[in-house]
């Protein structure tokens, strides 16, 4: 889940931009033979079953026109060593009906939380992938050589409700999906609200966001449907994700940067909590760094911008969550690496046995703890409302509140 662009308008996708071939390398596509797709811009929310049917009348109320139901049974496809999830991209096949759909999608984009990524569509007449439609995209050649090799590997069962919401300028199309995903005796129940931008401005679909979450708890969703078919397929557990280096530039005005150095760390906040919550010491390690580098760029951006009230209540909630992690935190450190280094050669002594115990029942508590925290609306009503913030918040510096640059343009 990544945080959107620019709030004037739609974020692009630009022509040059590398796009990773399927052995891993990278190579600059997007040529004009072919042409940029059409963007996917979602969030993803999740809920706990009680709550379905209050957003259910919820979604109604504020709908335009009457819902559309559906029941989607989509296959995804991969080779056995999972070549397209390598190269970043998904593979599927939708059924509902007599309808087929084969949808080809890329990861998402860098810097965004609302999901942004490639996507192409097309109608095809049989319940297996058609290679002939794939050759208008930059990847048909590369899953044409593997298409003798490509199996289905999971499948989603889903009932979806979908609503069409005009708000704040906007139109959203609000998808809410129940049902379950499953790859061979493996299941993983879904109840997701998808939130997907058709028209206007990024903003619009965060303040929805925050507008929904006040009426039932709401938690983002950090795995698409075919990222927990993927984990069913192979096992997988979460894992910790590395904050990536922010891509400033020389030519970014204030405002830019500022927005790009916020979403980054939202984006490393929100990527890690899976982790956090399976109980992967790393996982909190990056949470509480990306809360500390949030909450530096926020200190440096109270003295530009007017507005301090609001980044105060920013800034108290980051400090509350970030104790809860620095209490588990702690843990780690003693139990892992503190303790083996003190008392190396002591595993039989019953003193250190016992101190060792001790401190790891304190640890265990804390993840309990974390685990309430991470799985309450709190965090995402805090990401949600960081990520609308930005798109509207102005950084000013110089004279005449002329946006100044943060970056030297000179080499």
């Amino acid at each position: 889940m990544v945080l959107a662009g620019h709030s004037a308008q739609l974020p692009t996708i630009h022509q040059n931009r590398e796009e990773r071939s399927l052995d891993g390398s990278y190579e600059r596509e997007m040529s004009e033979n072919h042409p940029l797709p059409p963007q996917e811009i979602e969030l993803k929310l999740l809920f706990e079953p009680e709550a379905q049917t209050v957003i259910s009348h919820h979604l109604a109320a504020m709908a335009l026109g009457r819902s559309q139901k559906k029941r989607l049974i989509t296959t995804y496809y991969d080779t056995p060593d999972l070549q397209l999830k390598q190269a970043g991209l998904s593979l599927r096949v939708r059924r509902s009906g007599s309808l087929r759909i084969q949808t080809l999608k890329t990861d998402r984009e860098d810097g965004q939380l609302a999901i942004h990524r490639g996507e192409w569509e097309w109608r095809i007449r049989h319940d297996h992938p058609d290679m002939d439609v794939l050759s208008d995209t930059p990847y048909g050649a590369l899953i044409t050589a593997l298409a003798t090799r490509l199996t289905p590997v999971w499948v989603s069962h889903i009932d979806r409700t979908t609503h069409t919401l005009p708000y704040n300028g906007a139109m959203v199309e609000a998808a809410l999906d129940e049902g379950h995903v499953q790859s061979g005796n493996a299941r993983d129940p879904v109840r997701e609200l998808e939130l997907e931008l058709k028209d206007g401005p990024v903003r619009a679909i965060y303040a929805l966001a925050l507008a929904l979450q006040a009426v039932v708890p709401l938690r983002l969703g950090v795995l698409t449907k075919a990222g927990r078919g993927y984990r069913l397929l192979t096992g997988a557990q979460a894992l910790p994700v590395q904050g990536r280096k922010p891509p400033l530039t020389g030519k970014m005005t204030l405002a830019e940067s500022f927005r790009t150095l916020i979403r980054s760390s939202l984006n490393a906040l929100i990527d890690n909590q899976p982790a956090a919550e399976a109980g992967h010491p790393e996982g909190v390690h990056q949470m509480r760094v990306a809360i500390r580098q949030l909450r530096t760029v926020l200190q440096i951006v109270e003295s530009r911008h007017v507005d301090r009230s609001a980044l105060r209540l920013f800034q108290a909630e980051l400090q509350r969550i970030g104790r809860e992690l620095g209490e588990a935190r702690d843990w780690d450190v003693l139990c892992l690496e503190t303790l083996p280094v003190a008392f190396p050669t002591h595993e039989h002594d019953d003193q250190v046995r016992m101190l060792a115990d001790a401190a790891e029942l304190k640890r265990t508590a804390a993840y309990q703890q974390i685990r309430h925290e991470l799985q309450a609306p709190a965090l995402s009503a805090l990401v949600l409302s960081l990520s609308l913030w930005i798109e509207d918040a102005s950084f000013t510096g110089g004279k005449g509140g002329e946006e100044i640059s943060l970056v030297s343009d000179r080499k």
